[in-house]
């Protein structure tokens, strides 16, 4: 089968080019090991763009994205997100976002997204596969895959058993003070921006939540 990435196609950045198995185990690095999943088929290049600049407000404790102000196009201000204790709270202009409850024994960790899903466990939100390689996400009838590959983490789109399509990546920048989600408009479907917000604060995060 024949593999293409449209992010290269399309001249998006990779700031990053690390060795094979170098995936960075700091704090806020993805719960994530490397495995294939399906081998994905370019559909076509991504045209339109979404940028979200996730800038940490400190690194101290090694919080990185879970005490960050995300950033949109034109560097209008999306979202705040805070941690205090053992709750992560995402707060937009209008309101609260999302909260997540993280687990401090062994209960499981929340995820409260009024508007995104009903309440359920961060494990069920990304659920991860049987080998531990990736995280399926699972909404409108359609399967997605998180997947941490050595430049970056990805999410697919299923479109068939032998054929995903790219649909945002996930990275922490060059100056390791920001994580950058990239998301293709093409394709555009309601709910998938949020959801791949609330991935990225879990993915990157540095805490375990299964």
């Amino acid at each position: 089968m024949h593999t293409n990435n449209p992010y290269a196609h399309a001249g998006w950045p990779n700031p990053r080019n690390l060795d094979p198995g170098s995936i960075p185990q700091a704090a806020h690095s993805p719960y994530l090991t490397m495995g294939p999943i399906v081998d994905p088929i370019r559909q076509r290049r991504p045209i339109s763009i979404l940028t979200l600049t996730f800038l940490f407000k400190g690194l101290e404790k090694g919080e990185g994205i879970l005490n960050s102000v995300v950033y949109g196009p034109h560097g209008h201000t999306y979202l705040d997100v805070g941690t205090n204790s053992n709750v992560t709270t995402l707060i937009r202009m209008s309101g609260l976002f999302a909260e997540i409850h993280w687990s401090a024994s062994g209960t499981g960790t929340w995820l409260k997204a009024p508007g995104v899903c009903s309440p359920m466990l961060a494990s069920s939100f990304l659920e991860l596969s049987p080998d531990g390689g990736y995280r399926i996400m699972k909404f409108n009838g359609n399967k997605f895959f998180w997947e941490a590959k050595v430049d970056a983490t990805y999410m697919y789109k299923l479109l068939t058993d032998t054929s995903t399509l790219e649909i945002a990546r996930l990275e922490i920048n060059e100056d390791c003070n920001a994580a950058v989600l990239e998301i293709s408009m093409d394709n555009f479907e309601e709910g998938i921006v949020q959801r791949a917000i609330i991935s990225a604060v879990l993915l990157y995060g540095g805490r375990s939540f299964d």
